[in-house]
């Protein structure tokens, strides 16, 4: 009999994994995943977020940050900022995190087909037919969602879709920034750029689609034509047949909706389990955040499924995720003009004048609900168009 049984090995389920052998030693751990490598994506994070973060007792800053930048965006014209943003290297994150924790836990890699419980026992059940017991399961499947979470169906959902060049060019690049929302455009399509410089010559550029609802197919064809428009845009016209180094063609949901606390079987982290910085699709930093809650949250309760539930979607998380929800509504009724318009006017007055209203509103800190409803002041001077258009959000849901 297991204690806790991790569903998936990316980065969420692996840090998770890492936090409950180091300060919960004694319980019986066992990872069950389809494949065990190390991460592919792309991981970003707000560095203020990770501020006295408990990884950084266990992993090294330097080598787990390979770089940090000002973030800036061109909105249209360029606004720098004075927050800090983080690339993680992922082959010192896996590899870190597996020679920590050894051969404390078990792994498994097998496909995971069912999760069901009969008194106070889950047992997963693969395909190859082994079954394995546990007091509480963890699923960190990401987007493939989770076969033990069951959801609340109150709100539409939305996803974020990108392509994405690394490649070696000719052109120096400065390095002390990275450009995270650039707006530039012939194109009505709604799509940004993301920039982001790992050496002199080396660069990651992204065409995102900022969201959509999920159930809108994504044009995947004028997405790469922009990107390659932007490519030859940043290299200044010279088409120089760059080296692309790889290619990173996806999407990740901006949302899933709040797990139902008594017909669950497992805990959802990550993106299956709505742990999600809904603006932004952000989700590693977020849950290196609340990791610690969720694991204490399991040993208070023992191992009670519903009640660990209950006490982290506390009625501050679900009101934030029925904001963020609004703000998705509401992004995805503007036009490419009015997002414009919209990050103009963001970055420039509520990023600069409330700082804690970006941090709630886009990273998903903790915050006070007095503090949070007051630092919407700074909206009532949008545009009205734009206003109009919150307005109407909010009502419609």
């Amino acid at each position: 009999m297991n204690d806790i049984i991790i569903i998936g090995s990316g980065p969420t389920s692996l840090l998770t994994l890492l936090y409950l052998v180091i300060h919960m030693p004694y319980l019986k751990y066992t990872i069950i995943s389809n494949s065990f490598n190390e991460f592919h994506c792309t991981y970003g994070v707000f560095m203020h977020h990770l501020k006295d973060s408990w990884i950084f007792n266990y992993l090294d800053k330097d080598k787990l940050i390979t770089h940090i930048y000002n973030i800036s965006v061109k909105s249209p014209n360029e606004i720098n900022t004075n927050v800090k943003y983080g690339i993680i290297d992922n082959e010192y994150l896996y590899n870190a995190i597996l020679k920590i924790i050894g051969n404390k836990p078990k792994f498994a890699e097998k496909k995971v087909l069912n999760i069901s419980k009969i008194g106070q026992s889950y047992f997963v059940k693969c395909h190859d037919k082994t079954t394995y017991t546990s007091r509480f399961v963890i699923e960190g499947t990401g987007k493939y969602g989770a076969i033990g979470v069951k959801y609340r169906d109150n709100y539409p959902l939305y996803k974020q879709y990108f392509i994405g060049y690394k490649l070696k060019t000719k052109k120096n690049i400065d390095c002390s920034k990275c450009i995270l929302l650039d707006w530039t455009s012939n194109s009505n399509f709604k799509s940004f750029g993301y920039i982001i410089p790992y050496d002199k010559n080396t660069v990651l550029i992204e065409e995102t689609v900022l969201s959509t609802l999920s159930d809108v197919p994504c044009n995947y064809k004028m997405l790469e034509k922009l990107l390659h428009n932007r490519i030859k845009s940043f290299n200044d016209n010279d088409n120089d047949n760059d080296n692309v180094e790889f290619i990173e063609k996806d999407s990740i949901p901006l949302n899933v909706n709040i797990p139902c606390f008594k017909q669950s079987k497992s805990f959802g982290i990550g993106q299956c389990g709505n742990i999600i910085n809904h603006l932004s699709g952000y989700t590693i930093s977020y849950n290196i955040a609340v990791i610690p809650e969720i694991c204490n949250l399991i040993m208070k309760h023992n191992y009670n499924l519903e009640k660990v539930y209950k006490d982290f979607w506390t009625i501050k998380r679900r009101l934030l995720y029925t904001i963020n929800i609004i703000g998705l509504h509401f992004m995805e009724s503007l036009t490419k003009n009015e997002l414009i318009e919209f990050h103009n006017y963001y970055f420039n007055t509520i990023v600069s004048k409330s700082n804690y209203n970006f941090n709630t509103m886009f990273l998903c800190n903790n915050y006070s609900i007095i503090r949070f409803i007051f630092s919407f002041r700074h909206y009532i001077f949008l545009p009205k168009k734009l206003m109009c258009k919150i307005i109407k959000s909010v009502i419609m849901k």
